[in-house]
């Protein structure tokens, strides 16, 4: 499961592969949502429960690995501690709610730069949805009315992609 984290738009997936048919597709998928009318820490508190909601969902919690998207830009001095705070606590929650400490931990943070190598959010989709297919064929829990909101879910489909290719492929 991929998991790009954002105060106010994140976008969830799990990326399912049968190693026998080396098969892909992909499940699962949400955007979830902050309304406009909450700010500051209730915000974040809000997308917390909304992430840990979202993972007391049947089947979630199987998983095999849990991919959080955290903000390397946190550590860039061209970007707002004000914004990138917040993702951090989001990921930092959502890596604390997904993780297994008592086996093997099976969430993992990866800064954006790393696992889509700098690529532009046009050029990240095409590049996913030449792997696992068009957003429209994918599995939402609840439809998403706004297609922009589809870029969200990429990403967290591409970050799932991402370690799959890395460790297992």
């Amino acid at each position: 499961m991929g998991i790009d984290p954002s105060l106010r738009n994140s976008g969830v997936a799990c990326l399912n592969w049968n190693s026998e048919t080396n098969e892909i597709w992909v499940t699962n998928c949400a955007v979830l949502r902050t309304p406009a009318k909450i700010k500051g820490l209730d915000a974040i508190y809000y997308m917390i429960n909304e992430i840990k909601k979202f993972c007391e969902r049947p089947g979630i919690m199987d998983c095999d690995h849990a991919i959080i998207e955290f903000p390397a830009a946190f550590y860039n001095p061209k970007f707002s501690a004000g914004t990138m705070s917040p993702l951090s606590g989001i990921a930092g929650a959502a890596y604390t709610l997904l993780n297994d400490f008592e086996d093997n931990p099976k969430a993992e943070l990866v800064y954006p730069t790393v696992w889509n190598k700098r690529k532009n959010k046009q050029k990240t989709s095409q590049i996913i949805t030449q792997l696992v297919g068009e957003v429209a064929d994918w599995h939402f829990d609840e439809p998403v009315k706004n297609p922009k909101l589809f870029e969200h879910v990429i990403d967290a489909v591409g970050m799932c992609y991402y370690v799959l290719e890395r460790d297992l492929l």
